[in-house]
């Protein structure tokens, strides 16, 4: 099996631990902010890559089935970690962030300033538009 076969279901692995974490469609579907049937949808696409049924929907509740609880629990743990890398990963961040304040007349903030906050940072500075 491809080491990248699983790359494009992680989205769906995280949408199904939000499921499970909610234990609604509904509700998950509201704290990612997207629709309820994209949320159905992305659960459909891991089940049939998978081959295996999840979850054991009725209209009232949600119940994991045996394959749904091994797959929930590597499913968390592999969000889990990612949110580890991503934590340490700022720890050792060597580049500069935040506000930059600078104090230059306004003959040459209107002449370079602009320019070169667009040119190198890609953004206007916030006096041009508050």
């Amino acid at each position: 099996m491809s080491i990248n076969l699983p790359l494009p279901l992680l989205g769906e692995m995280a949408t199904f631990v939000k499921v499970v974490e909610t234990g609604s469609f509904s509700e998950a579907a509201r704290q990612m902010a997207v629709s309820p049937s994209a949320v159905s949808r992305s659960i459909s696409r891991l089940e049939k890559a998978l081959a295996t049924r999840l979850l054991q929907r009725t209209t009232r509740k949600l119940r994991l089935s045996e394959g749904g609880e091994e797959v929930f629990k590597r499913c968390r743990e592999m969000l889990n970690a990612a949110r580890s890398v991503m934590q340490i990963s700022g720890q050792y961040t060597h580049e500069a962030e935040g506000l930059v304040r600078v104090g230059v007349p306004k003959a040459v903030s209107g002449l370079w300033c602009i320019r070169i906050c667009r040119s190198f940072y890609g953004v206007i500075p916030r006096w041009m538009y508050s």
